[in-house]
């Protein structure tokens, strides 16, 4: 019973040190200074071009992004709200970097439908980052590929553009050029 009682006691009084010193796996890193770059104000103008017919012009819709660092700077949070076909757009999407696993993993949902998409990648050596998505289309049935490639041009300015596999076919379908306001 005193070896229980001593035992308890030890691990008592250790646990606040153990609090006070976060291992650093679960502290932000360089990754997600990167991440940090997004933070701000947002204009984007989008375009979005349809798979069944890529030579269509490309339906246009324009937002504001704002986006902020949460949980310490461990994630971004994007919120976004403009137009697209003459409709309210609504968006948000949370993306961070894994330091367990070393990759990138954001989730993201909008108005437009009823599915919240999980994506996960890494940077690659001009250090955009490059995330990964595979999902099924509503109107077909079929398994989708979608390769998003976020890179800052400039503290004032990103691109983000996405890039769908069908049948062993890569196309661009959406891109998003943002500009910061604030």
């Amino acid at each position: 019973m005193r070896t229980l009682i001593a035992c308890l006691l030890i691990s008592l009084n250790a646990f606040p040190l153990a609090a006070q010193q976060p291992a650093a796996a679960s502290l932000p890193g360089k990754a997600h200074a990167a991440l940090a770059l997004f933070a701000g104000d947002w204009d984007a103008q989008a375009k979005f071009w349809m798979w069944t017919d890529p030579s269509a012009p490309p339906m246009e819709a324009t937002a504001t992004v704002r986006a902020e660092m949460i949980m310490d700077g461990r994630f971004l949070l994007q919120k976004v709200q403009g137009q697209s076909m003459g409709k309210p757009l609504d968006a948000i999407g949370v993306i961070g970097y894994n330091n367990a696993t070393a990759r990138y993993e954001a989730a993201s949902f909008d108005n437009m439908g009823t599915s919240i998409s999980r994506h996960v990648g890494e940077a690659n050596d001009a250090g955009d980052i490059v995330l990964h998505l595979r999902y099924q289309d509503q109107a077909t049935g079929d398994t989708i590929d979608r390769r998003t490639v976020k890179a800052l041009v400039s503290t004032r300015e990103w691109i983000e553009t996405a890039h769908e596999t069908r049948n062993g076919v890569e196309r661009k379908v959406m891109e998003i050029r943002a500009r910061r306001i604030r």
